[in-house]
């Protein structure tokens, strides 16, 4: 069974990834609000893929969250990185494209991303 660590702020979005991927799949979705945990949580529960959000405010930017995918590939080389990134912020999407080019995250994901294709996307790493 394939473990998913989902690193978002937006509770309600992690919520239906959850429910819509557990049901169709099988799939063991974990859910961590708190960014400062989700190396711990990756490395502890093994997980094959982490969706990193990158905050549209507060401290978590994209520079922490890169850092983030920085020990992730150091720690924890095994598990694919993917950022979701808002739509609309150029420096954030051209720091995200970046990190893609640089082998920092595997891929990256809009917000605006509807959550079926997030999913998809996620399940078949």
């Amino acid at each position: 069974m394939q473990t998913v660590v989902l690193v978002m702020q937006r509770k309600f979005v992690a919520e239906e990834i959850m429910r819509k991927a557990q049901a169709n799949s099988g799939a063991r979705i974990i859910h961590v609000r708190n960014y400062d945990k989700a190396l711990e949580c990756i490395i502890s529960n093994n997980a094959g893929v982490a969706l990193i959000e990158t905050p549209q405010s507060g401290e978590y930017d994209v520079s922490r969250c890169l850092d983030i995918c920085a020990s992730l590939r150091e720690k924890a080389p095994w598990c694919k990185l993917f950022l979701c990134c808002p739509d609309e912020d150029r420096p954030c999407i051209e720091r995200v494209i970046a990190a893609q080019r640089n082998m920092q995250i595997d891929d990256f994901l809009f917000y605006d991303t509807t959550t079926d294709y997030l999913i998809s996307k996620l399940l078949t790493q």
